[in-house]
């Protein structure tokens, strides 16, 4: 199985990123009426940044590192880098060493991780201390709380540490700044160190307040995708709908089977419903079956374990490898083999416990699960609970 291909929606997203700091750009140099010389050394600097950018983010989420989903597809990334461009934008216009810039690397690093968050906040900064002719002093220390901002957002995502976190944070917005002050100045502003206050106060809030949700909303981007590729309202979903009622229907008693199967199993359920859903999505191009599913499950930037699954689909082309894949096996082959009879046949109990026992039997004696890690004990709650607990009609 080929491990990762284009996708346009991916693609989308990051050119959505790259103008998104492009339009922060041109707003800077509308705004400060740059001339030709400025002009062409922003250029130079966004010609330096964006492919280290492209870079770092796809290598991250190649990784695992992006939000620990390899399979991402930019979007919560996407808005993120646009509400840090609209925070700076704003930043543009406060007085020297105002600006909360630990708010939107904190935002980034929930986006994407911490050190994005720390890339994308010096590049901010850069554009911001060179188009408002800020000090070398500012821009140390915006650079230094952007530094600051990516670590201390990992304390604070964690429960027991929040408050030290926050303590931490609120203290340096308001250190750091009136400290790079009055190195530049050697004076005592109480103006300054107002302005400083100011500061302090809105990053108190953010990362009380909103921080630790926003950070723990973005680290289950791929619990969230689990669900939305398999709600009424996502394209493929439509789809497949359309192409075939029938195989419309399939796809939902597989996914809504197999995720109870798996509860009872304590395997990860929502892996396996819309791997159960999808599982004979390669009908939808034809043959290759598996090679085409695969493809079109990587267009549109399905979770990794769920790909795999599909990759195994019947152990055609890749063994069944695991008990989420054997499980999305085991429910689609009942589900056919029940499809493909009367109703009135297998109505009767002891036709229908037969026919389960018979097709697990049998495909386990074909060896589908030897490297599926799968345990006795677990066969037999797989089979008892699809005698005793499904619905297969």
């Amino acid at each position: 199985m080929k491990e990762d291909r284009f996708s346009p929606k991916r693609m989308i997203r990051m050119l959505g990123i790259l103008i998104s700091v492009a339009i922060y750009s041109v707003f800077l140099a509308i705004i400060c009426k740059f001339t030709i010389d400025r002009v062409l050394v922003l250029v130079f600097i966004n010609a330096l940044y964006l492919p280290l950018l492209i870079a770092v983010i796809e290598m991250e989420r190649i990784r695992g590192h992006l939000n620990r989903n390899e399979k991402s597809d930019f979007h919560q990334l996407f808005l993120c880098f646009l509400a840090a461009a609209a925070c700076y934008v704003g930043f543009f216009f406060m007085p020297a060493y105002m600006a909360p810039v630990m708010i939107p690397v904190m935002i980034l690093s929930c986006g994407g991780n911490e050190l994005i968050g720390i890339l994308g906040g010096i590049y901010f900064n850069t554009l911001l201390c060179m188009c408002s002719s800020g000090s070398f002093y500012e821009y140390a220390a915006y650079t230094m709380l952007t530094v600051l901002s990516g670590i201390l957002l990992m304390v604070i995502s964690q429960k027991k540490y929040k408050i030290y976190g926050c303590i931490m944070t609120v203290a340096l917005s308001f250190a750091v700044p009136s400290i790079f002050y009055y190195i530049s100045s050697f004076e005592i502003n109480y103006h300054q160190y107002l302005s400083a206050g100011c500061s302090m106060i809105l990053t108190a809030v953010f990362s009380y307040f909103f921080a630790d949700r926003l950070y723990y909303y973005a680290k289950h981007e791929k619990e969230r995708t689990l669900a939305e590729i398999i709600a009424e309202n996502f394209p493929l979903v439509q789809e497949i709908k359309n192409y075939s009622e029938i195989d419309y229907a399939h796809a939902r008693k597989v996914s809504s089977v197999a995720e109870e199967c798996a509860k009872e199993l304590g395997a990860d359920d929502k892996t396996v419903a819309a791997a159960g859903f999808y599982y004979r999505i390669g009908k939808l191009e034809g043959e290759p079956f598996v090679e085409n599913g695969v493809r079109l499950a990587e267009i549109d930037c399905f979770p990794k374990n769920v790909v795999k699954i599909l990759s195994e689909y019947n152990g055609e082309l890749n063994a069944i490898s695991s008990i989420e894949s054997a499980i999305v096996h085991i429910v689609d082959s009942i589900v056919t083999k029940f499809e493909l009879l009367d109703k009135e046949t297998v109505k009767n109990s002891w036709n229908h416990d037969i026919i389960i026992y018979q097709t697990l039997n049998e495909k386990s004696a074909a060896g589908l699960y030897d490297e599926a890690n799968l345990g006795m004990n677990q066969f037999i709650k797989i089979r008892e609970f699809l005698t005793k607990g499904a619905d297969l009609f």
